[in-house]
């Protein structure tokens, strides 16, 4: 058997202490190789933190449809405004290590899953799929998901269309995953990273044809539980492409020596291409793209420990300014007793005064390290963002993304060009969303499918509240 489900995700509220008790008591093979054992469980990227790639997302699994309960992660990548991409086995039952097993269970409920961006927040899902010829350590560990809502504001990656990556090559590998695993590691997933790596031929119990590989001697980065679905990019000179999507590696601890191993994009790109459909995008999608100008992002880390309560930041935003975005992403662990040691951490966001748990703008207090904040038409000046720790300690980030007027229609809403939204504007937005003509309000910015997104729609409303832009 192969113990594909081991590490499958960042998970230390179930599964931990079961699966490393049985990492030490069963040996594994994997199919087609005879006789020949080995301990591929599925691990990938870490490195240096970041707040880079903007498309490099978290893969959130919870226990309910409402969301409270998480009980894991994995990572990806945007690669379409709806599309979001990751390896199947993130999907799948941790007893299965193939599409038919998987789809005999069944995949995740969509209902239980959220996708979160950092410059972008939180999404839920409509759909999950996964290649048909999956065979985890073999081939097809890749899955797409659907997006029930448009993603605004950042610039999909593009496939590797061009070629398979050769052995020797210097790419970049991103993920959310932990530093180092293993019995006595705290899990520090949840926080983006980066590194580099050097492609290598794959050892021979993993197809070279259908794999990029690479070997890990403590030099360059490698990966661990938590980055399965994140990206390896590759740049032949046009810029990054998603050559790789992190399908596992032959140690439990990531430390090494280790060989990891993604599925090569290149060899699917054809399943991916026709599962993500006319979606499959490298523009931005329907704001300006984080990177370009007219968007303005921040990014800072800190750490909580037992004694700390908070910690304040600010935000400076110019006059002008169409929307605000304020991001939390936090260690999902802490302390080495899988099960009991998972983190909450908060957000606030307040205009001119420090926010309290009581007294603020914007708040997000769902039960995890993860959190959003969103206002349109943002007042000038200083906003006060607390990031608030109700129970453990760690490592978060707090990222702020803003987009100028230039970025967007003058005054989103504004139909009738006179510097202010009514609320028969809004319902001309409300109807272009259900399929009026764009062309009944020309300040609203459609999508590519022609519609009004709901981030639009909440953009008019913060100019009907609060009002346009100063011209």
């Amino acid at each position: 058997m192969k113990l594909s489900w081991t590490n499958r995700m960042s998970s230390p509220l179930r599964i931990r202490l079961l699966v490393l008790f049985l990492m030490s008591c069963v040996g594994t093979t994997r199919r087609g190789a005879a006789q020949q054992t080995s301990s591929y469980v599925p691990h990938i990227v870490n490195g240096q933190i970041t707040s880079a790639y903007p498309s490099t997302g978290l893969f959130l699994a919870f226990d309910d449809t409402a969301a409270t309960s998480l009980y894991g992660l994995c990572s990806g990548t945007l690669v379409g405004c709806q599309t979001f991409v990751t390896a199947a086995h993130c999907v799948c039952p941790d007893s299965t290590t193939d599409a038919s097993g998987c789809l005999l269970l069944g995949l995740q409920d969509p209902a239980t899953i959220r996708i979160f961006l950092p410059n972008a927040g939180l999404f839920e899902v409509s759909s999950v799929s996964i290649a048909p010829n999956y065979d985890f350590a073999v081939h097809g560990d890749v899955a797409v998901v659907k997006l029930a809502k448009r993603v605004t504001g950042i610039a999909p990656t593009a496939l590797n269309t061009t070629k398979r990556v050769d052995p020797g090559a210097q790419v970049k590998i991103v993920g959310y995953g932990t530093t180092k695993g293993g019995r006595f590691s705290a899990d520090d997933s949840g926080i983006k990273r980066e590194g580099v790596v050097s492609t290598s031929t794959c050892p021979s119990d993993i197809p070279d044809d259908q794999h990029v590989c690479w070997q890990f001697d403590g030099q360059g980065s490698n990966g661990c539980s938590g980055d399965s679905g994140g990206p390896l990019f590759v740049d032949f000179g046009t810029g990054p492409l998603l050559a790789g999507i992190t399908s596992g590696g032959n140690t439990s601890d990531c430390l090494p020596p280790d060989i990891g191993f993604d599925t090569d994009v290149f060899v699917n790109r054809s399943w991916i291409q026709d599962t993500a459909g006319s979606d499959l995008t490298t523009q931005s999608c329907d704001l300006a793209a984080v990177g370009s100008g007219g968007v303005t992002t921040t990014s800072t880390t800190g750490q909580f420990t037992t004694a700390s309560s908070g910690a304040s930041l600010s935000v400076d935003v110019p006059a002008g300014t169409s929307l605000l975005r304020v991001a939390l992403n936090g260690q999902l662990g802490f302390g080495t007793r899988p099960g009991s040691d998972s983190n909450d951490f908060d957000l606030f966001l307040r205009y001119g005064n420090q926010p309290t748990a009581q007294t603020f703008d914007c708040a997000d207090t769902n039960p995890t390290t993860f959190g959003f904040c969103e206002i349109a038409a943002p007042q000038a000046g200083t906003w006060h963002v607390l990031v608030r720790r109700n129970s453990g300690a760690g490592a978060y980030q707090v990222t702020t993304t803003q987009f100028n007027q230039s970025t967007v229609a003058a005054c989103t809403g504004d139909c009738n060009g006179d510097g202010q939204v009514t609320v028969d504007e809004l319902l001309t937005g409300v109807s272009i969303a259900l399929g009026a003509d764009a062309a009944l309000c020309p300040s609203f910015t459609v999508g590519v499918d022609g519609s009004v997104s709901i981030d639009q729609l909440i953009m008019a409303v913060g100019f009907a509240l609060n009002q346009c832009p100063v011209r």
